[in-house]
């Protein structure tokens, strides 16, 4: 057991009387701080080097005066973990990389991973306190190591939970080959989809959707966005619907004077007219995502369309079924719609359904009077695919990424390869 944090790069010495030995786990990967060719990303490399370098210095000389007190107790001191460590479990919990935690992002990985009575009520109001130290709210870098390296408090199972787990995920991502955003087109440059993607989440849906031509309703029921726009259309999402027949498809988009919002006419099908927004070339790309919905079978994962009118993958476990309701897909990569063999691979984003309980996320608000609390809407979560002909293929549950957003942030597009 040590106080500290170990650094071999660092002008520190090692603190303690123990430390994590790299045949003990497998090196965690500085994902956060380089980009996918090695090089380093400049902004990063200062954060890190303003951080955690002086602020290594200081607080390794104040733990070795800690540890010289006789009075000292090793047995409630943390354990010294190295650098690379502290800054991949920050970046685990910065979901959407803007250098700080926020209460939702923690609360949403330590659900995950860890006791589920360390993140309720006061007992995870006590940890937040004791973590923002200058209360702004948000956790920083520099307060997120002192907590790491903090000895004399209750959180130190909190920790290592923590800690194995991101060893264990650095020990698997470093089978696959990463890469970052390849799509010039980003998650962000969609924020008119919202509309569409609120309604689905939360059912109100049903029938708002017409085929002009049959005067039919129709039932929206996920986005696929991505590869547009590109040099032959301009901006513009597929959105998939519940028909009579089964699933129909068509182009939704923003509108041209305001492309922040929806044109609402898109909504429907119009397969003439000022408003035509019927699939044509497209329509042998995006054709085997709709015939999946229709009811069908591949290897553990079952498709189909619930009595609410959401489109579900259920992934067949030993324990049982975990139900994924989706509602939006991305595109990251994609053939040409003149290629031979099509296929698609991005990520899809969805909420957990039944029979997975949908974690909530609890806010709480301060005053000197009185001390109130509200839930507010369960994370989203995140799988990476690639459908090729007929066959869809998911990532496991082990790769599976916490969303706070609805529309999710573009660090989103980032993507690995997995065993297709």
């Amino acid at each position: 057991l040590a106080m500290g944090v170990c650094c071999p790069k660092a002008d520190v010495g090692h603190v303690g009387t123990s430390e994590w030995r790299q045949d003990q786990a497998p090196e965690p990967s500085m994902q956060g701080l380089h980009n996918w060719e090695g090089n380093e990303d400049p902004q990063t490399s200062k954060m890190a080097e303003y951080s955690t370098g002086s602020w290594l210095r200081q607080h390794s000389r104040e733990s070795s005066k800690a540890t010289d007190d006789p009075k000292f107790d090793r047995s409630i001191t943390s354990v010294s973990f190295k650098e690379d460590d502290v800054l991949q479990l920050f970046r685990k919990f910065d979901a959407n990389r803007d250098d700080s935690v926020s209460q939702e992002e923690l609360l949403a990985v330590l659900q995950q991973l860890s006791d589920p009575g360390d993140t309720r009520g006061e007992k995870l109001e006590e940890l937040l306190q004791r973590i923002d130290t200058n209360g702004d709210g948000m956790i920083q870098l520099e307060e997120f190591m002192a907590w790491c390296s903090a000895s004399g408090d209750v959180w130190k199972k909190l920790r290592w939970s923590c800690f194995h787990a991101v060893r264990a995920e650095a020990a698997r991502l470093s089978t696959n080959k990463h890469f970052p955003a390849r799509n010039k087109n980003k998650i962000s440059h969609f924020p008119w989809v919202e509309e569409i993607l609120w309604m689905i989440v939360e059912g109100k849906c049903k029938g708002i959707s017409t085929i002009k031509e049959t005067g039919e309703q129709c039932t929206p029921l996920l986005l696929v966005a991505g590869a547009c726009p590109n040099s032959i259309c301009g901006m513009q999402a597929v959105m998939f619907a519940q028909v009579k027949a089964g699933i129909e498809f068509w182009w939704t988009k923003p509108q041209a004077d305001v492309p922040r919002k929806l044109d609402r006419h898109t909504l429907d099908l119009h397969k003439e007219g000022p408003h035509r927004n019927a699939t044509s070339k497209s329509r042998a790309l995006y054709q085997p995502l709709a015939d999946k919905f229709k009811g069908s079978k591949e290897d553990i994962f079952e498709f189909g369309v619930d009595t609410n009118g959401r489109a579900f993958i259920d992934e067949k476990t030993p324990d049982g079924c975990r139900r994924m309701l989706l509602y939006f897909v991305w595109q990251e990569n994609w053939s040409s719609f003149f290629a031979y063999n099509k296929f698609i691979e991005g990520k899809l984003f969805y909420q957990r359904g039944l029979p997975w309980d949908e974690p909530v996320v609890k806010e709480s608000s301060n005053s000197k009077s009185k001390k109130t609390s509200k839930a507010s809407p369960a994370p989203f979560f995140a799988r990476q695919y690639r459908l090729e002909g007929d066959g869809l293929k998911i990532a496991g549950i082990e790769t599976e990424e916490t969303v706070l957003t609805l529309l999710p942030p573009d660090v989103c597009q980032e993507m690995f390869k997995f065993d297709t």
